[in-house]
């Protein structure tokens, strides 16, 4: 199983309305709604993830150590420190990821005036 395969261009890390998430936009949808301990219903619902595939991100979470699993009536979902520690270094990658696409525009912006001006 290879959900956790990570494309890390930094344009990726930014969902949109209209593009699909990564793996890790999904893992931390997962994390920030487990945060006060959840049923899977809900996670699915507001992650807004497929029954089969919360069932294969919640395997490997739980597996990951970024979610803890509480037994009892029903099963009940946590994220771990582990997680929180997850969604910490997340928004500093998106952070980032924002300054280096903003970098790399105010550079393709600097050449073409230079090329414009050579012209």
């Amino acid at each position: 199983m290879s959900i956790l395969r990570v494309d890390m261009r930094p344009d990726s890390l930014r969902s949109t309305a209209r593009k699909n998430r990564n793996r890790l936009q999904i893992t931390q949808a997962i994390l920030e709604v487990a945060r006060d301990g959840v049923g899977k219903t809900r996670i699915m619902y507001q992650a807004n993830l497929s029954f089969k595939l919360l069932e294969d991100y919640l395997t490997v979470l739980v597996r990951a150590g970024l979610l803890k699993v509480k037994e009892g009536d029903r099963k009940m979902y946590t994220t771990s420190e582990k997680g929180l520690q997850f969604l910490r270094d997340f928004e500093a990658l998106e952070r980032y990821a924002e300054l280096a696409t903003e970098k790399k525009n105010d550079l393709t912006r600097m050449l073409a005036r230079g090329i414009s001006q050579d012209l």
